[in-house]
C-alpha cells in the first residue's frame, strides 16, 4: 500500500486535511489531488454497483467528474470549497448539531472512512508538489449497533516521518491550536463546552495526546517497532461525536504542521520583511489561503490556512 512509505520517506501529499469556519459554522476541510479524487470516484461507484447500488441521475449521467458531489453515501456530508491550488479540489464537513441525533454522526464517519480507505491505496507517482503527506487516516469507524448511551469508535492515523520530526521539535508544549479546534467543534456539536476540557499535550520524544470529556477519552501516540515512525489511536471513545471532536484534532494537527512547513520554507525572506518591519499578512477568506507580502509589495508566499502576524513574530522575531 503507497501510504505505508510515509513511514520511512518523504512522500509528496495527495490529500490534506484542516478546518475551516464560514459564518461562525466550523467544519472540517479535506483536500485532494484531482488525479486521487477521480480514483475515489471510480472505486466508489464500482463498489455500488457491486453492492446494488442503482444511483441517481446525476451520478449515473457524470459520474466521475471531479467536482461531483452526487456519490453513494454522500448525503450533503462533503461539500465543495472554492479551489486552492491547480489540480486539487476541496471539501467541508459541516459537523451537525446534536438534537439531530446520531445517525448523521455515524454516516460522516462511515463516509469518511471509505473515502481515506480508498485514497491510501491509491498507488501513484506525485512529481509537482513539495509539501509531504503529513500523515495517514488509517480507521475511523465504528460498532454499527449502540450500546445504551455509548457505542464503540474507533480512530486511528499513522504519522509520517516529516510530521514525527515536527513534533519531535516542539518539545514539552501546549498546542493551543489544536485544542481549539476541538473545542470549536465541541461547541458546533453541543453548543456549550468549557474549553479547559479540551486538552492537546505533546510530551517529549514526540509523544502527542488528546483530550475531550469521557472515561478518560482521547488519542495518544503508540510506537510501532524500534522506529521513529508513530501511529496514533483512540481511547475509550464511546460515541461518534466523541470520535469527530477528536478527528477535528487530527485535522488541525495536520493543518498546523503544514503552515509550519510553509513558513520555514520562506524563513529567510520572512524574517529580513519582519526586519523591515513590513511584511502584511492578508487572509484571503474566499479560498482560506494566507499571503505574506514584502515591504515591497512582492508576494512572498501564499499560505494554505489563516495566519496572524503575532503568530508569525512569535515564531521569526
Amino acid at each position: 500500500m503507497y501510504f505505508y512509505n510515509i513511514r520511512n520517506q518523504s512522500i509528496p501529499a495527495w490529500y490534506e486535511l484542516g478546518t475551516i469556519e464560514e459564518s461562525g459554522i466550523f467544519s472540517l476541510r479535506i483536500d485532494i489531488r484531482q488525479d486521487a479524487w477521480k480514483y475515489f470516484l471510480n472505486v466508489i461507484h464500482r463498489r455500488s454497483d457491486i453492492h446494488g447500488h442503482i444511483g441517481s441521475e446525476a451520478e449515473k449521467e457524470n459520474p466521475i467528474h471531479p467536482l461531483n458531489q452526487h456519490f453513494p453515501g454522500n448525503d450533503g456530508i462533503l461539500l465543495p470549497l472554492p479551489k486552492r491550488r491547480e489540480n486539487w479540489i476541496s471539501w467541508k464537513c459541516e459537523l451537525p448539531r446534536y438534537d439531530k441525533g446520531w445517525k448523521k454522526y455515524y454516516s460522516i464517519a462511515e463516509l469518511l472512512n471509505q473515502l481515506f480507505t480508498v485514497l491510501n491505496i491509491m498507488e501513484t507517482e506525485i512529481k509537482d508538489y513539495y509539501l509531504p503527506q503529513m500523515l495517514a487516516v488509517i480507521n475511523l469507524s465504528s460498532d454499527k449497533e449502540p450500546r445504551a448511551f455509548y457505542s464503540n469508535q474507533y480512530l486511528g492515523v499513522m504519522l509520517s516521518l516529516d510530521l514525527c520530526r515536527w513534533i519531535k521539535g516542539l518539545g514539552p508544549c501546549n498546542q493551543s491550536r489544536i485544542s481549539a479546534a476541538m473545542h470549536q467543534a465541541a461547541l458546533r456539536i453541543f453548543d456549550k463546552a468549557y474549553r479547559e476540557d479540551y486538552r492537546t499535550e505533546i510530551f517529549a520524544p514526540g509523544n502527542i495526546h488528546f483530550s475531550v470529556p469521557g472515561d478518560a477519552c482521547g488519542l495518544d501516540t503508540i510506537r510501532r517497532g524500534t522506529t521513529d515512525v508513530q501511529e496514533m489511536h483512540g481511547h475509550n471513545i464511546d460515541t461518534p461525536m466523541q470520535q469527530l471532536i477528536l478527528f477535528s484534532g487530527v485535522c488541525a494537527l495536520y493543518d498546523s504542521a503544514k503552515i509550519d512547513y510553509w513558513l520555514n520554507r520562506h524563513r529567510e525572506k520572512i524574517s529580513l520583511a519582519l526586519q523591515l518591519g513590513g511584511l502584511k499578512v492578508i487572509y484571503q477568506m474566499f479560498n482560506d489561503t494566507t499571503l505574506l507580502v514584502a515591504p515591497n509589495d512582492r508576494v512572498i508566499c501564499l499560505v494554505d490556512g489563516k495566519v496572524d502576524l503575532a503568530e508569525i513574530q512569535k515564531k521569526f522575531g
